[in-house]
């Protein structure tokens, strides 16, 4: 299952995307292929952006619950 979601590129490499109220949200902006991903973070953890060779590899998301 992928959790990002494309987000619309313009043919000047620009893009519009709004906030959403009581969500933190990261765009991962790959400038070697143009696209732009949006990930909602994880409620607890960590979510991190893995790259090699200077490129986006994937973006792993390590989380736990509360107890």
């Amino acid at each position: 299952m992928a959790r990002g979601k494309e987000v619309d590129v313009n043919s000047d490499l620009t893009f519009i995307e709004q906030v959403e109220k009581g969500k933190v949200t990261l765009l991962v902006l790959d400038g070697h292929s143009g696209k732009v991903k949006k990930y909602e973070a994880v409620e607890h953890g960590s979510t991190v952006v893995e790259t090699t060779k200077g490129k986006i590899f994937r973006v792993r998301f390590d989380d736990y619950e509360l107890f």
